[in-house]
């Protein structure tokens, strides 16, 4: 029997509509048996009896779809694949842009569903090698979080490595045996971040990376349903600067005929420009604001006075108000009452004050000044940085003021997984334990290479008596931490290293394991 033939038509037609839902992946007839596989295997690993408990199980379990969506994307990439395309980049987009762009701000580029990141690094070694670094800003999202953690640790075996492309990669390698690792210099030009295509909100992911000068989105627009394709494509075209690219792979579809792109086809393939009737010169024009907008003049009006516009025509407050560099997320929804456009970059001028408001409140949080702190930040709370900083020292001021204001923030910051743990502390300490693990989950969905959030679900689950799932939180923390440098000091872990939360998580497994809570 086929494994197909051991589900229903109805069955696996509902399984593939919920999947394409949820991360817009397209199954094609001659893909279908080996699905099957995966949804059944999906099913016995999940001790679901049927589709529906397995859709329940995929809908409130991100360690379940995550896998799933693993095991169904073939997630192949390799160094400076389709090289054609990089002799584009190296001939046509990287000068143009630079000549565009005229030194005002980094070129912003995106490598889309960038799997294990080889891609993005790639893109960073061409603009290294073309001395075009230090004005690149890089970024890499994917869907698949287990791609993600191997993206940020940089190495790979020889597979990797097709044709010339490892010499041409060679000069930023450490060899170690049979693997190489992408030297520090290259890997810390590039930020990976989660992003599924068919379902986030881009300027959410991509924050003060908007608006983009260059996309590249290979090999992934052949997955997507006819409709997933052109709401991909909208979205990306809306991130892109007036002349910005999207570059697309020699097997994905047209997509000519999904936004107004200029088609470029060349000796060496299909290329896709925006083009804006407002800017005749591919140059980007930020909006300008009525000067009579009341709704404009109350938001400025509760600026403070560093950030207030000298003129009308400056970006509008919910546009400035982007995160600054460091920042791993932004805002992905609009502040009620104000006029949004989230695609619209931050004025240098405006980005310099809210770095130094964020940098004067670091300062007071430092001293310990927790009014100070908050009365600096308070205004600026669509920064994310901003934000953090504003609500742990709200914390330490007035616990339940800053419980109430959590909720109003996070719907800012619907993406910040420090937000979601920060709450999840605070919930903690006030006895909410069952709001705090599933704050603390949010975090780890967001951003599974996070070992403090991970940890802090096995304490709570140890609390709960749940000491299987305990034990296995404890060891995903110890694993992620294994990954850094003994000495390296843990994100979220207020100082503590990665040999420290190391012993700390294996002391509990150790507990677990000779059944001692």
């Amino acid at each position: 029997m086929s494994s197909t033939e051991s589900w229903r038509a109805e069955d696996l037609e509902s399984m593939l509509r919920f999947i394409d839902g949820c991360c817009g992946l397209s199954i094609r007839a001659d893909q279908l048996s080996s699905t099957a596989k995966v949804l059944r295997r999906a099913m016995e690993r999940w001790k679901c009896v049927d589709i529906d408990a397995l859709k329940k199980v995929l809908t409130q379990n991100p360690e379940a779809m995550h896998a799933l969506v693993n095991e169904l994307t073939v997630g192949e990439t390799y160094f400076f694949r389709e090289p054609k395309h990089f002799q584009f980049l190296q001939q046509v987009v990287l000068p143009e842009t630079q000549q565009r762009l005229q030194g005002s701000r980094p070129m912003h580029i995106w490598s889309a569903a960038c799997a294990s990141g080889e891609e993005a690094y790639s893109l960073a070694m061409l603009c290294d090698r073309l001395g075009y670094a230090g004005w690149t800003r890089i970024v890499g999202t994917d869907i698949s979080h287990a791609a993600l953690v191997k993206a940020r640790q940089g190495s790979y075996r020889n597979w990797s490595f097709r044709g010339n492309a490892l010499q041409q990669a060679a000069p930023y390698l450490n060899p170690h045996g049979e693997q190489f690792t992408v030297r520090e210099e290259i890997r810390r030009r590039v930020n990976f971040r989660y992003l599924n295509l068919a379902a986030d909100y881009y300027p959410a992911a991509l924050g003060d990376m908007i608006p983009l000068d260059l996309i590249v989105c290979r090999n992934v627009f052949i997955y997507f349903s006819t409709d997933t394709i052109a709401t991909v494509a909208r979205n990306m075209f809306a991130c892109l600067d007036e002349g910005g690219w999207l570059i697309t792979a020699s097997a994905d579809p047209s997509l000519a005929d999904l936004g107004p792109y200029q088609v470029e086809s060349t000796e060496l393939g299909v290329f896709y420009r925006k083009t804006g009737a407002g800017s005749p010169d591919g140059t980007s024009r930020a909006p300008q604001v009525a000067a009579g907008d009341k709704t404009q003049r109350a938001e400025y009006a509760a600026l403070p006075e560093a950030l207030l516009p000298t003129s009308r025509a400056e970006p509008t407050p919910s546009e400035i108000l982007r995160p600054a560099a460091a920042a791993p997320s932004v805002t992905g929804l609009p502040r009620e009452g104000a006029e949004t456009s989230p695609g619209l970059p931050m004025s240098p001028r405006r980005a310099e004050s809210i770095r130094q408001a964020v940098a004067a409140a670091e300062l007071a949080y430092h001293n310990e000044d927790w009014a100070r702190t908050v009365a600096v930040t308070e205004t600026i709370r669509d920064d994310l940085a901003a934000c953090v900083l504003n609500l742990q020292a709200k914390a330490r001021l007035d616990a339940a003021a800053a419980l109430a204001q959590f909720p109003q923030d996070l719907a800012r910051h619907s993406l910040s997984p420090e937000l979601h743990y920060l709450y999840a502390l605070l919930l903690l300490d006030t006895g909410r334990i069952d709001e705090a693990y599933k704050s603390v989950q949010r975090a780890v969905f967001l951003d599974r290479s996070l070992a403090v959030p991970h940890f802090l679900l096995g304490s709570i689950q140890q609390q709960r008596g749940q000491l299987e799932s305990a034990w296995r939180h404890y060891r995903n923390a110890r694993d992620l931490c294994a990954a850094l440098p003994a000495g390296a000091a843990v994100p979220l872990g207020e100082g503590g290293t990665a040999s420290e939360l190391i012993a700390a998580a294996q002391e509990r497994m150790n507990r677990i394991g000779t059944g001692v809570k």
